[in-house]
């Protein structure tokens, strides 16, 4: 038996810890390390020896009192041979150690969550159980959860510039796709260092395309790069809940959560909740605003730390969403792919990020800088939000190029010729998001008033004006309406029932809304009340 010294505690080997000479459990405790956590609670990291196995606990110092040795260690007794319980005894033991500095401990800190952290003035990257930068592994401590991730990985490591290199010509094919969508990854990668410097989320990662195109695989290859027990980690489909979502959105910290095949041609009642879904989830990941998470009997409030993916066979349907999404459209089956290419993804991620960690200062710096002038020259432009958006894209993107050619997987000339193809696939992203937020804007009949008056404005709705009205023939008004609204008007009563409604016909005393001109027959809208939408 090992006598502890000016103690009354002792310990035997195999037997178990005695007060007094008497025993009090069947293990031995120790406290192996003291770590803080990042909201400056103390945390234990307990060996508990039973026998001849060897179990780790982490243990808030406050709960340490009432934590049930028994329950957490399967054959551990925590009474004396009466079987009279000894807790208080194992944690008077616990505590004495903690303060005569017996254990084997420094304090250090206690990671829960992946994403960028600063330990000691170093920043570092926590990628699962991984650090990535200049931290050394021993000063921090990792959830266990945490550690079962790790980004995709082979046998054998991969070369960090033979993995850029290698993904860089991959983008050669299928450019339009792949590209901003690892772009969306390094933001995502970069998403607490852009919240630091006041730089709002970027837009949800929209893939929509026919069924078999690919956008699954898209999203799995260049997107979720984290595997956890075997398997691709933070994937989730239609079948999840609101709350699972928002959950996995609020825990999961600079990197990505998929939800896949979101919006397919399922019936109408399975297909309008796959849309609610969607459109439930695109505003809690973009919207920077906190929202209530149950914890047993306790609602604490959580924001958005990760980036979301979705993919579907349809856009959103609604403006308002497709505004905080970052549309990329995959019409044909995607081609060239080999099995390594998530691997390359992921060492090449892995690569860059410990590069930005030694490069933090410096890049910082850069992106406040020309975000800033982004702004003042963006500034009252159409669709703010979603050219903020694409600029993280962009910016991100140029950041990678920056790593790649430092370590000389890519020449001055590559780079250039992989920004102006980026610039070109934002600016065409940007053009079809707009338009088909217009198709949507103009096949509403709500905004009658502001589609008329935006055709008698650009010229594409011919009108004849008298005493106060615009006269158009129904036929001509609903040539144009079919056209703007890509033939998603084409009902004519529902087209003047909505203008009824809305109080934009002229009655005469008999209650017609039409007049004869030029010996046609023509709808009378009032003048006044139509006004032209105004630029976003």
């Amino acid at each position: 038996m090992e006598a502890i010294h000016d103690s009354v505690f002792s310990i035997q080997e195999n037997v178990g810890l005695f007060h007094k000479k008497r025993k009090i459990c069947n293990f031995i405790p120790r406290i192996r390390r003291v770590y803080r956590t990042e909201d400056g609670s103390t945390l234990l990291e307990l060996e508990i020896q039973l026998r001849a196995s060897v179990h780790e606990r982490v243990v808030r110092f406050e709960k340490l009192a009432s934590f049930d040795f028994e329950s957490s260690v399967v054959g551990a007794i925590c009474a004396d041979d009466q079987g009279k319980p000894t807790q208080r005894l194992v944690v008077q033991y616990l505590r004495e150690c903690l303060c005569e500095n017996r254990a084997q401990q420094y304090s250090s800190l206690y990671i829960t969550r992946g994403g960028w952290h600063e330990i000691a003035g170093t920043w570092c990257f926590v990628a699962g159980g991984t650090l990535l930068g200049q931290c050394g592994s021993n000063d921090v401590g990792l959830d266990p959860e945490l550690k079962q991730r790790h980004l995709a990985c082979g046998p054998e490591p991969l070369d960090t510039a033979e993995s850029v290199e290698f993904l860089l010509r991959l983008f050669l094919q299928h450019s339009a796709v792949r590209i901003p969508t690892f772009a969306f990854t390094v933001v995502t990668a970069l998403r607490s260092v852009l919240e630091q410097e006041g730089i709002p989320p970027v837009g949800v990662l929209y893939l929509d395309g026919p069924q078999g195109v690919g956008k699954t695989t898209v999203a799995t290859d260049f997107c979720t790069l984290y595997d956890q027990n075997g398997r691709k980690a933070d994937i989730f489909d239609a079948s999840s809940s609101d709350s699972a979502i928002l959950d996995a959105l609020a825990s999961t910290r600079d990197r990505i959560v998929l939800l896949d095949d979101i919006c397919n041609e399922s019936d109408a009642a399975d297909k309008r909740k796959r849309l609610a879904l969607a459109a439930h989830s695109v505003r809690m990941a973009v919207n920077d605003t906190q929202r209530g998470r149950r914890r047993g009997w306790k609602t604490e409030q959580v924001r958005c730390r990760a980036g979301l993916v979705i993919t579907g066979e349809f856009p959103l349907r609604s403006a308002s969403e497709l505004t905080r999404c970052i549309r990329i459209p995959i019409m044909s089956r995607m081609t060239s792919r080999s099995a390594s290419d998530r691997m390359r993804a992921s060492a090449s991620l892995a690569g860059y990020l410990s590069w930005f960690a030694e490069h933090m200062t410096a890049e910082r710096a850069r992106l406040r800088t020309e975000f800033d002038a982004f702004c003042r020259e963006s500034a009252q432009r159409r669709e703010e939000r979603l050219q903020k958006s694409l600029w993280q894209l962009a910016w991100g993107f140029d950041s990678f190029l920056r790593f790649a050619l430092e370590i000389r997987a890519i020449d001055s000339s590559c780079r250039d010729a992989m920004r102006e193809l980026l610039d070109k696939i934002l600016v065409d992203i940007f053009r079809e998001t707009v338009a088909l937020i217009e198709e949507l804007w103009s096949s509403d009949l709500r905004n009658l008033a502001e589609v008329i008056a935006t055709g008698i404005a650009k010229r594409q709705l011919s009108v004849t004006r008298r005493r106060g009205c615009v006269c158009v023939p129904l036929q001509t008004l609903m040539g144009y309406l079919q056209e703007v609204s890509a033939g998603k008007i084409c009902n004519e009563r529902q087209v003047t029932a909505a203008l009824r409604q809305q109080d934009l016909l002229c009655m005469d005393q008999t209650g017609k809304s039409t007049c004869k001109v030029q010996g046609q027959r023509m709808l009378r809208i009032y003048e006044n009340k139509l006004k032209v939408r105004k630029k976003i």
